[in-house]
């Protein structure tokens, strides 16, 4: 069995040490995204919103972002694949931290922002995501003219 080793938990604990790697390796580390899905910041400006996400190991086709009805959705997915290289022995994996992720958060944004200017890209884990508000909505500033 394959275990963390952690040098003076070890060596002060020994079996009970042991005792408890066995017990913790039964149970799997839950996904990152399992329940509520990636962190997410968002940003008014005066021309719009800007939507900040954490998407760690994500690329853009593993994200999927929807506005409809005044709900922006943003959906995504990544499957681990078990890694072999042509030619190596069978190989079994003994340790899994890395699993299936996916998620789906749900913004109620109404009439707030313009649909056809959204844009989002992805780097370095963040998915940004903008969001412009419609010519309407924006703040105008009204100059106050003195009478003579």
């Amino acid at each position: 069995m394959l275990t963390l080793y952690n040098n003076g938990f070890d060596r002060l604990f020994g079996r009970q040490a042991n005792l408890m790697d066995q017990l913790f390796s039964d149970f799997e580390a839950r996904p990152r995204f399992e329940n509520h899905g990636p962190k997410v910041d968002i940003v008014e400006t005066e021309g719009g919103y800007e939507l900040t996400a954490e998407v760690p190991g994500m690329t853009a086709d593993d994200i999927e972002i929807t506005l409809h009805d005044g709900v922006l959705t943003i959906a995504g997915k990544v499957e681990r694949k078990e890694e072999k290289t042509e030619g190596e022995d069978t190989r079994r994996m003994v340790f899994r931290e890395r699993h299936q992720v996916s998620f789906a958060r749900r913004f109620r944004l109404g009439d707030k922002v313009d649909p056809e200017s959204v844009e989002a890209s992805v780097r370095d884990g963040l998915l940004m995501v903008s969001l412009p508000k419609p010519v309407a909505v924006q703040p105008r500033k009204i100059a106050v003219k003195t009478h003579s």
